[in-house]
C-alpha cells in the first residue's frame, strides 16, 4: 500500500469520527 493511500484512508477516518461525535452532540441538545 502506498503511502499515500495510507494518508487518505486516516484523513477519511478522522473526518468520520468527527462527524460522529457532531452527531452525538446534535442528538444529546435536541432531547434537553
Amino acid at each position: 500500500m502506498s503511502i499515500n493511500t495510507a494518508v487518505l484512508l486516516i484523513e477519511i477516518d478522522l473526518s468520520l469520527q468527527r462527524n460522529t461525535i457532531l452527531n452525538g452532540g446534535k442528538c444529546i441538545n435536541e432531547k434537553i
